[in-house]
C-alpha cells in the first residue's frame, strides 16, 4: 500500500526525441499536469505538489486512476497503436523508401511518435492493454465501417463519420485551452470537497 503523501501524476507533454539533446526549458509552459488523486491522500501535500507544477508553467487536471488510465489510452497509447500499425504497412510495401519520398504531413505526422525510444512505444501498449484493447477493437470497427462503405459506394455514412469526427477535432483544437483552470474530474468531487473545507481553494491558483 502506498503512504498517503505519495502523488501520481506526469506532464502531457513532450516529444518523440530523448536525451538531454532533446532538452526543452519551456517543455511545461501551458501544458496540462495530471494528478491522480484519491481520498485518503495528504491535502497540504497535494497544495505543495500543485504549487510546484503551477510554477513550471503547467495547469493542473485532477482525475482518478480508472479515468486516467482510460483516457491516457485513448490520446496516447492508441495513436501509437495506430502509428504502429501504418508503420508496419509502409514497410511491408514494395520499394517503400521511393515511396515513402512523398511523405508529407497527413503520414509524418501520424507516425512521428515511433521515433520514440522503443522501449517506452513497447512498455505504453504492453502496460495499458486493459485499456488499450477495448480501443483497438473499437478502431477496428471503424476502419470495417469505412471499407463496407467504400466497397459499396455507400457515401452518406462516411460523409457523416467524416463530419462528425472533423466537428470533435476542430471543438479540442478551440476550446483545449490547458492554461485556463484546474479542472476537477467527477470522480474527485469527493475529495476536492474533502480539501475545500480545509480551507485551500484548488480551482483556480
Amino acid at each position: 500500500v502506498l503512504p498517503r503523501y505519495f502523488i501520481s501524476g506526469h506532464p502531457m507533454a513532450g516529444s518523440h526525441g530523448s536525451g538531454f539533446g532533446s532538452a526543452n526549458e519551456d517543455l511545461f509552459q501551458g501544458t496540462l499536469w495530471n494528478l491522480v488523486v484519491d481520498k485518503d491522500l495528504d491535502a497540504l501535500r497535494l497544495l505543495d505538489l500543485m504549487q510546484v507544477i503551477l510554477g513550471l508553467g503547467a495547469s493542473l487536471h485532477l482525475c482518478s486512476q480508472a479515468w486516467h488510465d482510460e483516457t491516457v489510452s485513448i490520446v496516447s497509447g492508441l495513436p501509437h497503436a495506430m502509428a504502429l500499425s501504418l508503420g508496419a504497412l509502409a514497410s511491408a510495401v514494395p520499394d517503400s523508401q521511393a515511396r515513402l519520398t512523398l511523405a508529407a504531413g497527413s503520414f509524418r505526422g501520424a507516425t512521428r511518435v515511433l521515433l520514440s525510444d522503443p522501449r517506452f512505444v513497447e512498455d505504453l501498449l504492453r502496460c495499458n492493454r486493459s485499456t488499450l484493447l477495448p480501443l483497438l477493437r473499437a478502431t477496428r470497427n471503424y476502419l470495417e465501417d469505412i471499407e463496407r462503405w467504400i466497397g459499396a459506394g455507400d457515401t452518406d455514412p462516411l460523409r457523416e463519420m467524416i463530419a462528425a469526427a472533423r466537428d470533435e477535432i476542430d471543438a479540442m483544437n478551440v476550446e483545449g485551452s490547458a492554461s485556463e483552470a484546474i479542472v476537477p474530474i467527477s470522480e474527485a468531487i469527493g475529495f476536492v470537497s474533502r480539501v475545500r473545507d480545509q480551507g485551500i481553494v484548488i480551482d483556480r491558483m
